[in-house]
Order: C-alpha cells, then structure tokens, then sequence
C-alpha cells in the first residue's frame, strides 16, 4: 500500500487506526508510513493461525521500540527457550513459546489428523511457535526469524528479515525476499530477490554499496535478482520464500 498512500496522502486523510499483523513489520515502511499519514495510529501485532494473537505493539511505542512486535497481549505467557527447552534470561535469542491455559484455549488443541506435528508443536502446554526471538528488560518482544530460515554462511548465523529490512531501506525497491544459496565453501551465502520501482535493474554491486552502512558484510547478498513485478505470494498472501527461492536457483 505504501506507493499509493505516499502518492496520494489525502485520500487517508481521515484514517485514524491501521492494525497490521503477520511478520515483523519492516521499519522503513513504518517511517514511511509516519510521513504520509502522520494521522494514522499503528498497531502492529505478532501472531499465527495456531496461536492467536501473542503481542502486541500500540502506537505510542513505535517510535520508541520500532523493531519490536510489542508485549505479550493479556493473559498471554511467552518463554524464550533453548535447544534443550531450557528458559533463556532476557536478552539472549531463543524459540518464542507462548501459552494461554491448556492448548486449546488460546490456541489450536491440535494439527487435523497429524498427531506426530501436534506431538512436536507443543512444550508443557506451551505453543511452539518455531520463531526466534528476543526479550528485552521492559519485556518488549522482538522477531528475529523463522528457525527454518535462518542462513549458516560458513557458522554465521543471519536472519532473513534482517537482510530483508536493509533491502526495504533501498529507495528502488518495493518489496524484498532473502533466503539461502548454496555455496561450496562456506555451505550457505545470502541471496535475494526484489521487486525493483518501475523495474529498474540493479546489480549486486549497487545492492552492496547500498547496503554496506546497513548491514555486516557476511550479511550483504551475494546473489541478487531482480523482477519488475510482485514477489510470489502464498495463499496467505505472505511472500512464498520457498517459492522464490525456488525460481531464482533455477534461473
């Protein structure tokens, strides 16, 4: 929505709330959004189709707290745990679990006719949410990725939403995707497909430069593709990184 609201402010001149909810919420599309419509309340929410609503982040905390997804809403307990399900202190990343009395009562009771993913996805109760993630002092929640998308070039760990809100800083890109490349070295490198403003082609070199002050160098992709068009979606309507990834390897 970004490119439209930012064309043509007025027309959300009387909007007072927006509600978004899904993964982390970029930080360049959230400034933006401050800039065009200065009008609008955010709140912005971490949540999944098994557990509901888990945090939430209000408006006055944006700008405070812009990488965070918030505290945990009412009622709610979320845990940061090890490999081992060990409980994390604060400050150190970890898989989000979260719980709300006996599964089933805030989130779903089980996987429909799969008793060995209903078996895996709980702890004690509480809701494996296959996210890692960070809590602060003040008991702000921040995402840092999906488990399964987390890049290993050569024992560096890198989050896929990282690299992707460094791409969203890039004035000719409208949406951003990161995943793996296999490498022969150091086992995985960081690739990435964008979808670039009126198809204007960049090159990895340009992506590099852009991205030098934004991110450690381990981090910056080292294989680019760029498409004029928007970035394969789900039926969720969330960006298919498998699917993408998948395209690109292949091209």
């Amino acid at each position: 929505l970004m490119p439209e609201i930012e064309k043509r402010p007025q027309d959300v001149s009387s909007a007072r709330l927006m509600v978004a909810t899904g993964e982390a919420f970029p930080v360049d599309i959230k400034k933006r959004l401050a800039a065009a419509a200065p009008n609008i309340g955010l709140y912005t929410f971490y949540a999944q189709t098994e557990a509901g609503f888990i945090t939430g982040l209000r408006p006055e905390e944006q700008a405070s707290h812009p990488e965070s997804c918030g505290r945990p809403v009412p009622a709610i307990d979320v845990r940061i745990v090890d490999e081992n399900m060990n409980d994390l202190p604060r400050g150190e990343v970890g898989e989000i679990i979260c719980r709300c009395g006996l599964p089933g009562t805030m989130s779903m009771p089980e996987y429909w006719r799969n008793p060995e993913a209903t078996k895996n996805a709980f702890h004690e109760g509480g809701l494996r949410t296959g996210d890692l993630g960070v809590v602060d002092e003040e008991g702000f929640v921040t995402i840092l990725d999906r488990k399964k998308n987390i890049i290993i070039r050569g024992g560096e760990n890198i989050a896929c939403l990282d690299v992707e809100g460094a791409l969203h800083t890039h004035p000719d890109v409208i949406e951003a995707c990161a995943f793996s490349v296999p490498d022969p070295r150091l086992g995985e490198v960081v690739g990435a497909s964008v979808q670039t403003r009126d198809g204007k082609p960049l090159t990895q070199a340009d992506m590099a430069a852009h991205l030098d002050a934004r991110l450690a160098k381990f981090k910056i992709p080292e294989k680019l593709w760029c498409q004029d068009g928007p970035l394969t979606r789900g039926a969720t309507d969330k960006i298919d990184r498998r699917a993408i990834r998948a395209a690109c390897l292949d091209t």
